[in-house]
């Protein structure tokens, strides 16, 4: 039988092995695991068979709005039933406990199959683009793109929050704890953008010329990791962006969504996600 239990700090070092061979990836899902229990705590729970760490999910909570994330089951433990397990838990835990009445997340062609018999149904795309080699390097461009400050946190978290559709304030202390020197802002307040080790995101703005303003200057931000960015397909000008800056299209996932339509998120202004777990 499979055990559902609360996913704890204890479990990250075999998550970070489970999730990398789930998704056929080399790098370490260990800053996102820890930046999971940072940001949701009670969010993310762990699948056990016959002792071991077989899988886990999770979602952060966003207000009535939930974004479920880090779905990954061992490849030797899959179609035993251990995802349908815990995302039923999932659910269940979200609507029972939370209230939450609106869940929303990215599924592969693997995993859309699962989400669709437990309720959710596609209502957009999500495009990943990734840029194999760092932008050309580029110094922040006048005073039009400024690095943010400790102080400004707060005023980002609201601008954020008007973006996106949802106070996401814990989320957006975290990335800037993680990377201080990595986050820019429009001195106009009408953009922003995260430069994570390997994704750009949350990269959001008003406007397609901010938007390319804040891509350009993260170059003298960023490392030499590869780039990847997870753009609504709503935000046509996003890819025309990326495209004209040297990525290109890898894949494309379902936006999936359970419950009650959410009005107050507007994708059009999304031009990089925080990541497939945190939207």
């Amino acid at each position: 039988m499979v055990s559902i239990r609360a996913f704890e700090a204890k479990d990250i070092e075999s998550a970070d092995i489970l999730l990398q061979q789930a998704f056929f990836q080399t790098e370490s899902f260990q800053i996102q695991l820890n930046r999971c229990l940072a940001v949701q705590p009670d969010g993310w729970w762990a699948a056990e068979l016959e002792g071991s760490l077989a899988g886990m999910v999770g979602a952060v909570r966003y207000g009535p709005v939930a974004y479920v994330g880090m779905m990954g089951v061992s490849p030797e433990r899959q179609r035993l039933g251990v995802g349908t397990a815990l995302m039923k838990h999932l659910v269940d835990d979200l609507e029972g406990r939370h209230g939450c009445r609106t869940m929303l997340l990215e599924a592969t062609t693997a995993g859309e199959p699962l989400y669709t018999a437990l309720g959710f149904r596609q209502e957009a795309v999500t495009v990943e683009f990734r840029r194999v080699s760092p932008l050309a390097q580029a110094e922040l461009p006048g005073q039009s793109i400024c690095a943010v400050k400790p102080e400004e946190i707060d005023a980002l978290a609201n601008l954020d929050a008007r973006l996106f559709g949802a106070d996401r304030r814990p989320l957006v202390r975290r990335l800037f704890d993680e990377r201080p020197q990595h986050v820019l802002r429009a001195a106009n307040g009408n953009g922003y953008l995260f430069a994570q080790l390997q994704i750009l995101g949350p990269w959001a703005a008003d406007s397609p010329t901010v938007a390319e303003e804040l891509l350009v200057a993260s170059a003298c931000l960023h490392g030499p990791a590869p780039w990847r960015v997870l753009v609504p397909a709503e935000n046509t000008a996003s890819m025309e962006i990326l495209l004209r800056h040297g990525f290109t299209e890898y894949r494309r996932m379902a936006h999936m969504r359970k419950g009650k339509p959410w009005k107050q998120s507007d994708r059009r202004f999304t031009y990089g996600q925080a990541s497939p777990a945190f939207g």
